[in-house]
């Protein structure tokens, strides 16, 4: 009987948190569910990418993000690093305006730090696109 009570409060327990979770995510002030309906990642352009070597084995990579949309958004962008043999290295990803938006129908320049052994080339992709 106890092991009865313990199993079924856990699975109490594990619906509780995961509609907490849930009821959290979707009542945050200004997210992707309906400001940002209009504007999806198609909309994001990435463009004048470099990367250069920075010593210490490092690679300052820079592009420009355009804001194409008609709304300020938020964009994350994630960079894959490859070696020589177009293995995967790495895949950060980050918000290059942090907490803030781009505004609408601008351009927004955007680096990233990498210090993967083996680099040798990148690719830049729009992941997610928010308003905040």
């Amino acid at each position: 009987m106890r092991k009865v009570i313990i199993i079924i409060g856990a699975v109490v327990l594990g619906f509780w948190i995961s509609s907490r979770f849930t009821d959290h995510n979707s009542s945050q002030p200004g997210g992707s569910q309906e400001g940002s309906a209009s504007c999806t990642v198609s909309k994001i352009a990435v463009d004048k990418l470099q990367a250069r070597a920075q010593g210490h084995g490092y690679y300052r990579i820079t592009g420009r993000i355009t804001n194409n949309c008609d709304q300020p958004v938020s964009v994350q962008v994630t960079v894959a690093i490859y070696d020589k043999a177009d293995n995967i290295l790495a895949v950060p990803f980050f918000w290059p305006a942090g907490v803030n938006n781009i505004p609408a129908h601008t351009e927004y320049p955007f680096e990233w730090l990498d210090d993967s052994l083996g680099f040798h080339h990148f690719t830049v992709s729009v992941t997610s696109v928010e308003t905040r």
